[in-house]
């Protein structure tokens, strides 16, 4: 892979200041744009820019997000309809929906609007739009914000993560933009990633501040270690920090847990309120049903809640999950994070730790004295696995993977084989990926992101 290193101006803040930055990246084409830090406006930069633009993102919640931010503007956020109870729901989407978004979208291209918002799998039907309607796909630009969530969100969403991916490299124009790009050495590995050119920004020293990460090894639950952090700020003895020879003490906690199920447990555990807790996590049928269970079991309502907007009130304990902090901006002026590693997940290319950097870069208010801190818990079990063991893992995996997908060619009921595949997809035995092909017919083939985050993980 090239790198191009981008210098960035003393007392530049946000890109939009940078007014020659445009001149510097590459006008067409495929290029990932490291940004090195949040909070910089790389996303604002290109939803404010005179270009015609596609912001793809993984999280409905970073969408939202931008689009409330700018009401006032003619952007075009695809699947809302001013509902958003019903956009936020993850339940299934009837063929009659499908066709009004769709209609909204037609609209919105036919009266010249020329910014589209957008889930990574919904892509396609923008792609289909388009089309229909004779647009020039080499004007328009598709921003893949926060790319590197691909390989995280492959292992529960294998087939469209991988659609996204091949899909992508259809456009004509896409930017693959991140403040944490997937490491190189893995983007080398996928043949598509490693002839790109990575345009890279070196920020001066003078606008760096390190993060500051309290990390503690401990062999407690994480209800037990959230008890002591819930009875500190109960008693309005959060953390603290100096200013300017003051003791300040932060008055929210913001604790970034990846299980509702835990969550669930440390609400009933330590007698949590509703008007103390914001539950932030994905509105999938069984965390909805979680939160039912739990509210039928204390008499009280707990929902899913939103990430609060600036100026909107917040509750003293936020638990948040890593299907809705990527990207998204939070605005309290006293809040400190809490990160808690379980290395006892499925897969540690799930788990919260590793996104630190993510984590940090949420707390978006310069009023803030907490924004750049953060204490890290984890709990560490003894490595099982070698990088040679790994390694014939992997090999043994792809040897799976090829054996199924020279099964499935041979097979006389192609659609029985992929009905059983369907069933029990399985990568921890394999790479195998139910996609179509360029005639729309179902195929079985390999999804290369898989390998790559087994190696990650690993």
């Amino acid at each position: 892979m090239n790198k191009s290193i981008i210098k960035v101006q003393e007392r530049i803040k946000y890109l939009s200041d940078m007014k020659d930055l445009f001149d510097v990246l590459p006008d067409k084409g495929h290029y990932i744009f490291n940004k090195k830090v949040c909070g910089c406006g790389a996303t604002e930069l290109y939803l404010g820019c005179d270009k015609k633009c596609i912001l793809a993102s993984p999280r409905k919640n970073l969408l939202y997000n931008k689009y409330s931010q700018h009401l006032q503007d003619n952007y075009h956020l695809f699947r809302y309809n001013g509902d958003k109870d019903k956009y936020f729901s993850n339940g299934s989407i009837s063929s009659s929906e499908t066709v009004t978004y769709k209609d909204n979208l037609r609209d919105y291209v036919r009266g010249g609007g020329n910014k589209i918002l957008t889930t990574y799998d919904s892509l396609k039907h923008i792609l289909e739009i388009l089309k229909e309607q004779g647009e020039n796909l080499e004007e328009w630009n598709v921003v893949v914000d926060e790319f590197q969530v691909m390989f995280y969100d492959c292992h529960f969403k294998a087939t469209t993560e991988y659609e996204f991916y091949k899909l992508l490299q259809g456009f004509p124009n896409v930017v693959f933009l991140s403040a944490t790009p997937f490491l190189e050495e893995y983007l080398d590995k996928l043949d598509f990633f490693k002839v790109l050119t990575m345009y890279e920004l070196e920020w001066p020293e003078s606008m760096i501040e390190k993060p500051r990460v309290k990390i503690i090894k401990t062999s407690k639950s994480i209800t037990q270690l959230c008890k002591g952090i819930i009875e500190n700020y109960r008693k309005g003895e959060g953390e603290t920090t100096l200013i300017d020879g003051k003791e300040i003490k932060a008055k929210e906690a913001v604790l970034y847990i990846n299980s509702v199920k835990e969550i669930v447990k440390i609400i009933k555990a330590h007698d949590i309120k509703p008007e103390e807790v914001n539950i932030i996590c994905s509105s999938t049928p069984e965390n909805i049903s979680k939160l039912k269970e739990l509210s039928k079991e204390k008499g009280m309502d707990y929902k899913i809640g939103d990430i609060p907007g600036k100026g909107e009130a917040h509750k003293m304990f936020t638990f948040c999950t890593s299907t809705v902090y990527v990207g998204a901006d939070f605005y309290s002026d006293k809040a400190y994070s809490y990160i808690f590693a379980n290395p006892k997940v499925e897969s540690l290319t799930i788990d919260v730790s590793v996104d630190i950097q993510q984590i940090i870069g949420r707390q978006r208010l310069d009023s803030n004295p907490f924004k750049n801190m953060a204490t890290l818990y984890f709990n560490t079990k003894a490595s099982d696995m070698t990088e040679e063991a790994m390694n014939e893992s992997i090999r043994q995996k792809n040897e799976k993977t090829n054996r199924q997908i020279e099964n499935f060619k041979s097979a006389p009921h192609k659609e029985e084989f992929i009905d059983g595949l369907n069933k029990k997809p399985n990568h921890k035995e394999n790479y195998c990926c139910i996609s179509k092909d360029e005639k729309g017919n179902q195929v079985i083939e390999k999804n290369p992101l898989l390998e790559l985050a087994d190696r990650r993980a690993w």
